[in-house]
């Protein structure tokens, strides 16, 4: 399987949106998806087959740091390589861009997503209390 990632556009907005729908327990607007593909600071990337996106990636670069909003696979394609290839799409946009540290936040109880960063250089750094729907913990983690 040949995994394609491109920029997001507005084609990819409503598989995108139900991506997040399905996996995140607090989901960005369609709106707020919408507006990745649109804001000058904002890089949002997808991997699709026949065009339909199955995972995507978004960060706002601030000077030269990337702050990541959301890394997310389709759950009928995890466990396939789309994860590491998103992670690995996006290290390397950053280095493009100059972007020397990437931060973001991972559930305390997200043992599988710790996992891939980790394996991908971040470290963990910090911890924001009860930071998703006000229960569970945050574990802030950096690639520098």
């Amino acid at each position: 399987m040949e995994i394609e990632i491109v920029t997001m556009n507005e084609s990819h907005v409503d598989s995108v949106w139900e991506i997040e729908k399905a996996l995140i327990a607090s989901p960005w607007s369609k709106e707020s998806i919408q507006k990745l593909t649109t804001t000058d600071n904002a890089v949002a990337k997808v991997s699709t087959i026949d065009g339909k996106a199955m995972g995507y990636y978004s960060f706002y670069q601030i000077l030269d740091e990337a702050d990541v909003n959301n890394i997310a696979v389709d759950s009928a394609w995890q466990n396939k390589g789309v994860g590491s290839a998103l992670m690995h799409d996006m290290i390397e946009e950053c280095k493009l861009r100059g972007i020397a540290s990437i931060t973001l936040e991972v559930g305390a109880n997200n043992i599988v997503a710790q996992k891939l960063y980790e394996k991908f250089g971040f470290r963990q750094e910090g911890l924001r209390k009860k930071y998703y729907n006000n229960t569970e913990d945050a574990i802030i983690m950096w690639r520098r």
